[in-house]
């Protein structure tokens, strides 16, 4: 009886778990609601961690000086890793290239740290866009070779950085590392089981690992079960344009065009379907026949945008030269911005093996947008993968004598 007494009292004295509000706050963040992570945080003014996540969730709100404030605070407290990482972050999104320098000197010190690997993701990438900007092409790839290597350490780790689940799914989407992503899909859901973002995250992935069928019969329960949501509707059609041609998927995207008439999305998956069953032609009439349409004709071009980068990446993706070019004619003034023109001018111009030529396209595409303050440029990243792709087929390529 006093034996049990004494350790309940030496129980009582050990260390307690985290206040509540940093564990709501955290999961508001693995579930990529910033706002209601820092309303969660009200009752923790000055508390170290609730300043740090506070910071992540103006992060995620794209308000790097709040944030900037609130890492300060939390690091005069104590300057952990990942509180550092995340200041070192900012720095370089404001572009000083200086922070790129001390995140991998960081990485090297904490070589366990998930939040410290994934902020070198933004540090490699950021080097490699200057060396590919410098012409220096053959260091570039090996920089973003380096930053994948840093986000598939990150992603193996990533039960250890929760706030920052939501990002991390991003890059796995954006790297290809659909395994990984899968993975981390499925250990959020343990925390929220039955989350609509989740699940069409979770579907994605699938089609990305070859699971097609699991996918397909997946996105068609969901949308069985919410028949007039449009976000459901896109996800199966999605899926089903990875599918193998068949009567039964012909049908099913025409009844899903049917529910929803003049649904953009449901357009570019129908047109892609056709496309990647080897009727291309029939996919750039359906674009064509959308774009003309009156309904489509008075859209804004940011909606319009998504039927005609179609129109355009279908045929590149199937390697139609003639095809890609002339859509690109057809189509390049309905881009306000040139250089996504000069981008798709880049990856035809690969196609028609005119390496050097497409390497200075991708190139005038970083020079014009490297420079810009702010988050990583999706733009900017594909022209430095292009870049790499390019240098490799060159590479291929027997030198005329």
């Amino acid at each position: 009886m006093l034996v049990s007494l004494i350790l309940g009292l030496l129980a009582g004295c050990g260390r307690q778990g985290p206040p509540p509000e940093l564990i709501t706050a955290r999961n508001h963040l693995q579930q990529a609601n910033p706002q209601a992570a820092i309303d969660s945080l009200d009752g923790l003014p000055g508390d170290a961690a609730a300043h740090y996540l506070r910071a992540v969730a103006l992060m995620q709100l794209d308000r790097p000086d709040a944030a900037r404030t609130e890492l300060q605070a939390a690091i005069t407290q104590d300057a952990t890793p990942r509180r550092v990482a995340c200041l070192l972050r900012l720095r370089l999104f404001a572009r000083d290239l200086s922070a790129a320098d001390e995140l991998i000197a960081m990485e090297l010190a904490h070589p366990s740290n998930a939040a410290v690997r994934l902020a070198c993701v933004y540090a490699y990438e950021a080097r490699a866009v200057r060396l590919s900007t410098e012409g220096k092409h053959a260091s570039a790839a090996a920089h973003h070779r380096r930053a994948a290597d840093s986000l598939s350490r990150a992603l193996a780790d990533a039960a250890d950085i929760p706030e920052f689940h939501p990002e991390l799914l991003d890059f796995a989407e954006n790297y290809g590392l659909a395994h990984s992503g899968l993975k981390l899909v499925r250990l959020m859901q343990e925390t929220v089981p039955h989350e609509a973002r989740l699940d069409y995250r979770e579907i994605r992935f699938m089609l990305s690992v070859d699971q097609i069928a699991q996918a397909t019969r997946l996105a068609r329960r969901l949308h069985l079960r919410s028949p007039s949501s449009g976000p459901v509707a896109d996800l199966y059609a999605q899926a089903i344009a990875e599918a193998p041609a068949s009567k039964s998927h012909d049908r099913s995207l025409r009844e899903l065009r049917r529910a929803f008439p003049g649904r953009l999305t449901l357009i570019a998956h129908h047109a892609r379907y056709l496309a990647s069953n080897h009727r291309l032609t029939s996919a750039c009439q359906i674009l064509s026949t959308a774009l003309s349409s009156k309904i489509v004709a008075a859209d804004t071009a940011d909606k319009r945008a998504l039927l005609v980068q179609a129109a355009i990446v279908l045929p590149l993706e199937a390697g139609a030269i003639g095809l890609a070019e002339q859509q690109l004619n057809r189509y390049r003034s309905e881009f306000s911005d040139e250089l996504i023109v000069t981008y798709y001018e880049g990856q035809l111009l690969h196609l028609q093996e005119d390496y050097e030529g497409a390497i200075r396209k991708m190139t005038a595409v970083l020079r014009a947008r490297a420079g810009d303050a702010g988050r990583r440029d999706p733009l900017v990243t594909d022209a430095v993968r292009w870049l790499a792709k390019i240098r490799q087929a060159k590479s291929r390529t027997p030198a005329s004598t």
